[in-house]
């Protein structure tokens, strides 16, 4: 996942006003799902990473 799609997925979650539960991140890059994560959290959601 890009920058700009992390963005779509924060404006998603804004129009929805929140999300009630866990974001959780799949990728098969490590660190850019780190980073998706990361950035998430700063926003404040419920994120976890799952790992295969």
């Amino acid at each position: 996942m890009s920058a700009p799609q992390v963005a779509a997925v924060r404006t998603r979650l804004r129009r929805a006003r929140g999300c009630e539960g866990t974001i959780f991140v799949h990728s098969a890059d490590p660190s850019g799902a780190e980073t998706i994560v990361r950035v998430l959290r700063r926003w404040n959601h419920r994120v976890r990473r799952a790992t295969a």
